[in-house]
């Protein structure tokens, strides 16, 4: 199993929104 790491990102579709990306 990968392991996912959830983390604070901006996202590029909405500016100054904050979303939780799995790298």
């Amino acid at each position: 199993m990968a392991r996912k790491r959830w983390r604070w990102k901006r996202s590029p579709l909405s500016p100054g929104a904050w979303v939780f990306w799995d790298f």
